[in-house]
């Protein structure tokens, strides 16, 4: 059998966040599982799915990103034990929100279009979970991997995902857990998708591992059945530049980035705490802190239009924006895109 190319699975422009868009409605609670699948959170993901598809989207993506409450974020001691991860089910109300979200996709996408759906890293980043997870060797961080992906995944693969995208990963060990569910699983196709920082992918036991050589691990992982694909999202446009500024030969099949609305009150006001900070008076702890800060958002439209142009002609196969962007971004994306096509056929 001859692996297939994640691009002739899945390709164009990526819809934007739904978290974010469902803080848009009255009555519906992005953190509450309940509200989520009541008839106004239904209704709503439906009308999410509707305008990304307006404004241009190639193709849906779940609004499961968070979508059950195996994820580490926040939970007690327990759960990071690796030896206390049997029986571990998915519940009730997450069930029914994937069944729900699939209906959904199938209504305003089309019953032959495969579903896709994302999924998120079991640890917080942002939470103070990256220190547990770092403190994990790399057999305790795989055996808790599988035993809490598994039952998302076996939710989705039961109610007719094919395509699953795997958004703001940053542990390898975590990454191939995944593929090789997806394999045993039967997923069409794989997309994870790293939270990088400016010296690639940010995970510490994998020893500097560069994009393609993950992707081929992942793809030996996943087994010649799967179509695997490897990006960057979660950043801003200065981190991304900066990646390909370093390699300029980087392949990448995903890239999609941040907006600067993205920065909450307290990064903001850490942000200006750091750049009042002369430059020779700043700590290296300090100075990583900013560049961080920085390169998770992007600034200015001008910049947003420059970098889809720029992984337009990199021809990376599915591009975006992440968090803090919406249905203009992704219209803007679309337009471009559809603009490069016309000029490749005419050459």
């Amino acid at each position: 059998m001859v692996e297939m190319e994640f691009g002739d699975v899945l390709s164009g422009v990526t819809p934007g966040p739904s978290g974010s868009r469902l803080r848009d409605y009255t009555g519906v609670d992005d953190s509450n599982p309940a509200s989520l699948v009541s008839p106004a959170g239904l209704a709503a993901s439906e009308d999410i799915h509707s305008l990304y598809k307006g404004a241009g989207a190639d193709f849906g993506k779940m609004a499961t990103f968070c979508a059950t409450p195996l994820r580490l974020a926040g939970a007690g001691d327990e759960a990071w034990d690796p030896n206390n991860q049997e029986g571990l089910e998915l519940d009730q109300l997450s069930l029914q929100r994937i069944l729900a979200e699939v209906k959904i996709y199938k209504k305003v996408w089309g019953k032959r279009r495969p579903v896709v759906a994302s999924m998120a890293p079991l640890a917080d980043t942002s939470g103070g979970d990256d220190e547990r997870w770092k403190a994990l060797s790399r057999s305790e961080q795989m055996r808790i991997a599988k035993a809490r992906h598994r039952p998302q995944m076996e939710a989705m693969a039961s109610a007719g995902v094919k395509i699953l995208i795997c958004e703001a990963f940053r542990y390898t060990s975590e990454a191939e857990v995944v593929a090789q569910l997806a394999k045993e699983l039967g997923f069409r196709a794989l997309l994870v998708s790293f939270e990088a920082d400016l010296k690639g992918i940010p995970d510490p036991q994998a020893g500097g591992i560069g994009f393609a050589d993950m992707k081929r691990v992942l793809q030996v992982a996943a087994g010649e059945g799967v179509a695997v694909g490897v990006g960057v999202n979660c950043v801003g446009v200065n981190l991304v530049n900066s990646l390909w500024s370093e390699d300029p030969n980087l392949k990448l099949d995903a890239v999609y980035v941040n907006s600067v609305k993205t920065l909450d009150s307290r990064l903001k006001t850490r942000l200006v705490t750091l750049l009042r900070i002369p430059e020779d008076k700043k700590t290296q702890s300090e100075r990583d802190e900013l560049d961080l800060i920085l390169v998770r958002s992007q600034t200015s439209t001008t910049e947003f239009v420059n970098f889809i142009k720029d992984a337009i002609r990199r021809r990376v196969s599915v591009i975006g924006g992440c968090c803090g962007t919406g249905y203009a971004e992704v219209e803007v994306a679309s337009l471009l895109l559809a603009r490069a096509k016309r000029r490749r056929l005419r050459t």
